[in-house]
């Protein structure tokens, strides 16, 4: 796994670090801050959420919260589970509202067993589809500076 966040951090993508704050929300907000809305305040105010534990994971790989959230548009049932983000934010797992658990124990458990993940097969498809994005939006400020300057 040491090559792989070698590799990440050679990319710009920085692996997820613990900063101990004292309560899950405040960890959760740092480490995927500028990486994803999924936890900013307003998010989880308007889905009712929130964070019981937050924690980065294989090593800084993944960054792993156990939310509870409403499970309907009027708050009248709430459920929890765990979803699982890379280091650029993306979301690798997250149940449904109809999967989310009456309890985090049991929402923790159905993530032990269904939550599986190549980090590196995972990490080489998220390297070569950002070169591939990269190499054309290059391509395409090539050619208006061409156009500019024509």
């Amino acid at each position: 796994m040491l090559a792989i966040k070698q590799a990440l951090t050679e990319a710009n993508a920085r692996p997820f670090q613990s900063r101990y704050f004292s309560l899950p929300k405040y960890e959760a907000q740092d480490a995927l801050s500028g990486r994803t809305h999924y936890v900013d305040d307003s998010t989880l105010n308007y889905f009712h959420a929130r964070i019981t534990t937050a924690r980065p994971i294989m090593e800084g790989l993944f960054f792993e919260i156990m939310e509870s959230s409403s499970k309907d548009m009027h708050n009248t049932a709430r459920g929890f589970r765990v979803v699982v983000f890379d280091v650029f934010g993306e979301i690798v797992y997250r149940p449904s509202i109809d999967d989310m658990k009456s309890t985090s124990a049991a929402a923790y458990k159905a993530y032990v067993k269904n939550f599986a993940i190549d980090p590196a097969a995972h990490y080489a498809q998220k390297l070569q589809d950002r070169a591939h994005a990269l190499a054309r939006e290059a391509g395409a400020l090539t050619k208006a500076a061409k156009q500019v300057t024509a």
